[in-house]
């Protein structure tokens, strides 16, 4: 399988719709969107690079990685992969590490943390898989009542 990733445009929300349903996302995500989408997409791209993970040249997925300022040396990492028959066969990894090497040329960060619930043992495997240490273990409140363990992850090496 090649693992590759192009831009993400508005068109691909579709998708990306699509793709959460398909993976149940809400059962392990918070959010499926960057919080800077709506700026990425009116062209504004300064804090926020964004792509579509594609496998084969068959779009199957999103991975983003976002700054909350300018100035900021730490991007926040997100990714998705919309496919249940492709999930444990190490495309994250190879899209994690691709678009951190792309993005590095498009918005400027020194290290890269992921936010993963605790309950997400495929995710938190891949990305230490990719160099990511634990640096934080908390509960998030979603809409006030309910509270949902979660560890941050950092990879350095950037």
């Amino acid at each position: 399988m090649k693992v590759s990733i192009r831009s993400f445009d508005e068109n691909d929300l579709i998708s990306l719709q699509m793709w959460a349903e398909e993976i149940e996302a809400k059962r392990y995500m918070s959010r499926i969107l960057p919080h800077k989408s709506d700026q990425y997409l009116k062209s504004q791209k300064t804090l926020l690079a964004w792509y579509v993970i594609q496998v084969d040249h068959k779009d199957v997925g999103t991975v983003w990685l976002e700054k909350a300022a300018i100035d900021d040396e730490i991007a926040t990492l997100g990714i998705l992969i919309g496919k249940n028959d492709l999930l444990g066969q190490g495309i994250g990894e190879q899209a994690i590490n691709i678009s951190i090497e792309k993005s590095r040329n498009e918005i400027s960060f020194r290290s890269v943390h992921a936010n993963v619930r605790m309950s997400n043992i495929r995710a938190i495997h891949c990305y230490k898989n990719c160099g990511f240490v634990k640096i934080f273990q908390g509960v998030k409140l979603i809409e006030g009542v309910t509270a949902i363990p979660f560890v941050t992850l950092e990879l350095k090496r950037i």
